[in-house]
């Protein structure tokens, strides 16, 4: 397979063997599991770089795996046909997916910045000065309108740290109504200094900046915080135990292994396999492996696990009562083997139904 593709674009030629090997194929999974490997620095530098310890050690893991599963989904979207925007630099990619994946989250724990962010969308739209449009690398970016669609390049993270800080500065809360007016004026400022069109996301965290607003959630109250000690600890056992959990499940007939995977549920109710990955028990490819699934297809259900009974059976071609048994079978058959299961250890008391 040609790296070149349709647009004229090269993609990156540490994608060929991937690309290259055959659908489904051992080769095809380790070269994924390569892939992988290769951007997990990044991965992990952008998530460290722009959260800190401003969140947990798990939800830290969490937002990597996410990186981690869009980036794959990506790779196998190039991989079955041809997209508008390969990827010509596999690194740079997975900084920008981390990064859009960091954002998601911000979103999520502070919906101010979302309502900036649409504030600042608007107030774009309604003006001729500013433009927002797609870039080559598929990002969505925000410039001055003379320079939709023929700037070269985007604003990086250096240059938009080099900004200077508004003068006279403004200092808002979240809680005022930001104007149109002063939207205006920073957008100016930015692209000013600048001079190159901005990712929307990066553009919305540097005018909160400029607004002196936060844009990371708030500390936890001292009174509130987790004795980290022991949360290190009981971590630490936790991913011991699990291992071992991984080890004897691979070792499970096959049926019994999927049965056992798809449907089981730690006692928060959350999917093991996400454990699994998020503490880098296995790598996606191997947990894939584990379910008789593709990585692709495995990250096309990845949101709906764990699955009910009903859905495991229609996969396995058995009746549910079928399911239920195999995964009695192989809870019994594991708790035979790991002294520390056989007490209702809730890493397999609990299933979907």
């Amino acid at each position: 397979m040609s790296p070149e593709r349709t647009t004229g674009e090269v993609l990156d030629p540490v994608l060929e063997p991937f690309l290259n090997a055959p659908l489904e194929s051992a080769a095809e999974h380790d070269a994924l599991r390569v892939l992988i490997e290769q951007v997990t620095p990044v991965i992990e530098g952008v998530v460290r770089g722009r959260v800190g310890a401003a969140i947990a050690a798990i939800e830290r893991e969490e937002l990597f795996s996410e990186a981690a599963l869009q980036l794959i989904r990506k790779l196998q979207e190039i991989k079955s046909e041809r997209p508008r925007h390969p990827i010509t630099n596999l690194s740079g990619y997975a900084a920008v997916t981390t990064f859009n994946v960091l954002h998601a989250h911000f979103r999520r724990v502070n919906p101010e910045r979302q309502r900036l962010r649409n504030r600042i969308r608007h107030v774009v739209r309604k003006s001729s000065r500013f433009a927002l449009w797609q870039s080559s690398s598929g990002q969505f970016v925000c410039g001055r309108a003379s320079w939709a669609n023929n700037a070269s390049g985007e604003c990086s993270e250096a240059d938009l740290d080099r900004i200077p800080a508004l003068v006279p500065p403004v200092s808002v809360t979240w809680n005022d109504a930001i104007g149109r007016a002063q939207i205006v004026d920073a957008l100016d400022h930015v692209f000013d200094h600048a001079r190159k069109p901005v990712e929307i996301e990066r553009l919305v965290e540097k005018i909160a900046e400029l607004f002196q607003l936060s844009v990371s959630p708030a500390a936890t109250p001292a009174s509130e915080r987790i004795d980290e000690t022991a949360s290190v600890e009981s971590s630490l056992v936790y991913r011991s135990a699990l291992h071992e959990v991984w080890r004897e499940i691979d070792l499970l007939p096959p049926r019994q292994r999927v049965a056992l995977l798809l449907g089981l549920r730690d006692e928060h109710g959350s999917a093991i396999a996400s454990l699994i990955l998020v503490l880098r028990i296995a790598a996606f490819d191997e947990l894939a492996a584990a379910m008789e699934l593709s990585p692709e297809n495995l990250a096309a259900i990845w949101d709906q696990l764990p699955l009910p009974d009903v859905a495991i059976a229609e996969r396995l071609e058995l009746t549910r009562q079928q399911v239920i048994n195999l995964r009695k079978s192989a809870r019994e058959r594991l708790g035979r083997r790991l002294q520390f299961l056989r007490d209702g250890n809730p890493l397999l008391d609990r299933a979907s139904s």
